[in-house]
C-alpha cells in the first residue's frame, strides 16, 4: 500500500525567532512521504535565508506582504499531496504527528480531517512552560456545534484531505482576524473528521502571539458566528448559544487585555497605549465590562 503524499503549508511573516526549531521539526518527522511549501509572506528578517538553508525538502514561495489567510491560500494552490496540514511558523510537533494523524485518512476513504489533543506552552522547548492541554474530546459529540462555541480548534491542530478543502474552499482574506474559525466551521459544517487522542501539536504562546487585536478578535469572531448560524438555521434557533457566546468571547478579550496590560507595566513601556485600547474597547462594549476582573487567563491568538 502506498504512504499518501503529506503537504505541510508554513505561512511565514518575519518568523526568524522561532522558524528553525519549527523547520527541525517538520524535518525530523517520522512520516515517509512529506513535502514543505513554505510561503514567505514579505519578511524583512531572516525568515527566507532561514528557509532557504534547510534544503531541498523546504520550497520556498517568495512574496510581497499579504496576510496569513493569502499566504496559506497560496501554499495551498501549490501543494502536490492528498493531504494537508497548515502548520504554524513558531509552533511544534511530536515527531509522529504525521504518523498519527495520517493513519486513519489513508485507511478510511470517508474521513475528511483528523484532529489532535494540543499542549500549549511558553520559553523554549527544552526549558518550556507547559500552560495548558486539551484533549478536544467534546468536538467528538458534534463537531459543527462545539467549532461554534468554542473556536478552538485550530488549523494546526487538523490534517485535511485535500478533495475537503476543494469543496468548502479555502481561507477568506477579507478577514484580519478569526479566518481560522471561519474556515473550521465551514469545514465542520460539510466534512466528516475523526479526533486523534494524543496531544502531539504544540503552541507556543510569546509576547507576539498574545498581543493580538482582541477588540478586532471580539467583533470579527462574533460577525463570523452570526454569518454562519444565519446563513444555515436562523439566529432564532441559536439564542441561548448566542448569549453564551457573546458572554465567552468578552470575557476572552478581557483576559487578553489584562494580559497586555500587566505585561506593559512589567517592561515599563507602551502602557498608555495599552491603556488607551483597553478604554477604547470598554466604550464601544460595554456589555464586556462586568468580565474585566474575571479570572480567565488569555489564550493567545
Amino acid at each position: 500500500m502506498s504512504v499518501p503524499l503529506v503537504s505541510v503549508v508554513v505561512p511565514a511573516y518575519n518568523a526568524e525567532a522561532h522558524l528553525r526549531e519549527t523547520l527541525d521539526c517538520l524535518l525530523g518527522q517520522s512520516y515517509s512521504n512529506l513535502e514543505i511549501v513554505l510561503v514567505d509572506d514579505g519578511s524583512t528578517d531572516g525568515t527566507g535565508g532561514i528557509a532557504r538553508a534547510a534544503g531541498d525538502r523546504v520550497r520556498v514561495i517568495a512574496q510581497s506582504n499579504h496576510g496569513v489567510s493569502y499566504a496559506r491560500n497560496v501554499g495551498l494552490s501549490n501543494v502536490r499531496g492528498e493531504f494537508v496540514h497548515f502548520m504554524d511558523a513558531d509552533d511544534l510537533l511530536s515527531p509522529d504527528f504525521y504518523e498519527l494523524l495520517a493513519g486513519p485518512l489513508a485507511e478510511d476513504g470517508a474521513l475528511d480531517g483528523t484532529y489532535c489533543s494540543e499542549e500549549a506552552f511558553e520559553g523554549d522547548w527544552a526549558t518550556r512552560n507547559v500552560l495548558w492541554r486539551t484533549d478536544k474530546a467534546e468536538y467528538e459529540r458534534d463537531l459543527y456545534r462545539a467549532v461554534l462555541l468554542s473556536s478552538n480548534l485550530s488549523p494546526a491542530n487538523v490534517l485535511y484531505r485535500v478533495a475537503g478543502i476543494a469543496f468548502v474552499g479555502g481561507f477568506d482574506v477579507t478577514l484580519k482576524t478569526s479566518e481560522d474559525y471561519d474556515f473550521q466551521l465551514r469545514f465542520a459544517r460539510f466534512c466528516k473528521m475523526r479526533r486523534v487522542p494524543e496531544a502531539v501539536y504544540y503552541y507556543r504562546r510569546h509576547p507576539q502571539s498574545a498581543s493580538r487585536d482582541y477588540a478586532a478578535v471580539y467583533r470579527n469572531r462574533l460577525a463570523v458566528a452570526r454569518r454562519h448560524i444565519v446563513a444555515f438555521e436562523g439566529m432564532r434557533h441559536w439564542r441561548g448559544e448566542w448569549r453564551a457566546l457573546r458572554k465567552a468571547c468578552a470575557v476572552e478579550a478581557c483576559a487578553t487585555m489584562r494580559f497586555n496590560l500587566k505585561r506593559s507595566v512589567a517592561r515599563g513601556s507602551a502602557l498608555r497605549k495599552e491603556l488607551a485600547k483597553a478604554l477604547r474597547f470598554l466604550a464601544s462594549t460595554p456589555s464586556a465590562v462586568p468580565y474585566v476582573l474575571s479570572g480567565r487567563k488569555a489564550r493567545g491568538a
